[in-house]
C-alpha cells in the first residue's frame, strides 16, 4: 500500500471519528417546559413540569435553573433523575416573578429547555385536598350557632347528669346519715403531678358538701406542700358555703413521706374512725392495694 493510500484512510478514520463524537455529543432537549403556582399551599412552592428529552436513555440527571425577572442569569437549583418530568421549587418568595429552564445533561453534553414564562406563587384561602375538614368546621359551627339562637329563646339545653359527681353526694349524704367521717386520700404524689391538682380541686368541692352536711372530713397527706394547700382549700370551701365555724384544721394533717408507713397510716384511720366513705383520688401505687 503507497503513502497516498495510507493518507487517504487515516483521513477517513479522522473524519468518521469527528462524526461519531459528533452524534454521542448531540442529545435533544426537553420540551413544552411550564412554571406554575402549587395549588393548596401557603404560597413558597412553585411546580415545574416538562416533556422528557428524545433520547432519555442517554440523560443522567436534569437539572433545574431558576432565575428571577431582576436577575440577568440562572442558577442551578436542583436536579431529578432521568424519566421524571416534574421538580418543586420550596425556596420561592412571594410577590417576585420566576421563570425557569430544564437542562438533559449526559457525561458529554447538555441540552437546555426553552426558558418557562415568569410566574410567582399565590397562597391558597382554602386546602381542596382537606375538603372534609371545611365541611366539618361548617356543620360544627352551624349547631353551635343554632344552639346559642336556642338558648337564648329560653330553651335551655340538656346535660346529662355525670355518675361520679353523684355518686360523691351519694357518699356525703350517707355519711351524714350514719353520724360518720369522710376520709378523703389525694394520692401520694406531689402538687406538681397533674393528678394531684385535680384531686385537690374535688376536695374542694367535697369539703363544700361536708361543710352544708356539717360531716367530717379527714385528709392525711403524704407530701407537706399538698397538706398546705389542702388544708387552704379546705378551709376556703368552708368560708365559701358561710360555715367557716365548723372548719377544724386538725381534720387536714401530714402523716408520713414514707409510702408505706403514710399507707399504714390511713389503715390505722380506717380501723379507729370506720368512716363511712373513703375517696381515693390522685396518685397511687403498690400501697393502693393496701388501702383498697
Amino acid at each position: 500500500m503507497n503513502f497516498t493510500k495510507i493518507t487517504f484512510l487515516k483521513s477517513l478514520g479522522v473524519i468518521g471519528f469527528c462524526l461519531l463524537a459528533t452524534t454521542l455529543s448531540a442529545i435533544g432537549p426537553p420540551s413544552n417546559i411550564i412554571a406554575r403556582d402549587t395549588p393548596n399551599d401557603n404560597g413558597t412552592s412553585i411546580t415545574i413540569l416538562w416533556q422528557l428529552s428524545p433520547d432519555d436513555a442517554l440523560v443522567k440527571k436534569y437539572e433545574i435553573l431558576r432565575g428571577a425577572v431582576d436577575q440577568e442569569s440562572l442558577s442551578v437549583i436542583g436536579s431529578v433523575m432521568p424519566g421524571e418530568r416534574c421538580f418543586f421549587d420550596d425556596n420561592v418568595t412571594l410577590g417576585v416573578k420566576y421563570f425557569y429552564q430544564v437542562v438533559a445533561v449526559t457525561d458529554s453534553a447538555r441540552a437546555g429547555s426553552e426558558i418557562s414564562k415568569p410566574v410567582q406563587s399565590r397562597g391558597q384561602w382554602f386546602n381542596t385536598n382537606r375538603i372534609n375538614v371545611f365541611i366539618g368546621v361548617i356543620l360544627f359551627s352551624g349547631l353551635i350557632l343554632y344552639y346559642i339562637a336556642r338558648t337564648r329563646k329560653g330553651k335551655a339545653p340538656f346535660i346529662r347528669r355525670i355518675a361520679g359527681l353523684d355518686a360523691v353526694e351519694e357518699a356525703v349524704g350517707r355519711a351524714t346519715e350514719m353520724g360518720k367521717p369522710i376520709l378523703y386520700v389525694p394520692g401520694l404524689s406531689s402538687i406538681s403531678d397533674i393528678a394531684t391538682i385535680a384531686s385537690l380541686n374535688i376536695l374542694s368541692e367535697v369539703a363544700k358538701k361536708t361543710a352544708q352536711y356539717d360531716t367530717t372530713l379527714l385528709v392525711p397527706n403524704r407530701d407537706p406542700i399538698v397538706y398546705t394547700v389542702a388544708l387552704e382549700m379546705v378551709k376556703e370551701s368552708y368560708t365559701h358555703v358561710g360555715r367557716p365555724d365548723v372548719f377544724k384544721p386538725d381534720n387536714i394533717f401530714f402523716v408520713s413521706d414514707n409510702q408505706f408507713a403514710y399507707a399504714a397510716a390511713v389503715d390505722g384511720i380506717m380501723v379507729r374512725e370506720k368512716p363511712a366513705a373513703n375517696f381515693f383520688i390522685g396518685m397511687f401505687w403498690a400501697e393502693s392495694l393496701i388501702l383498697a
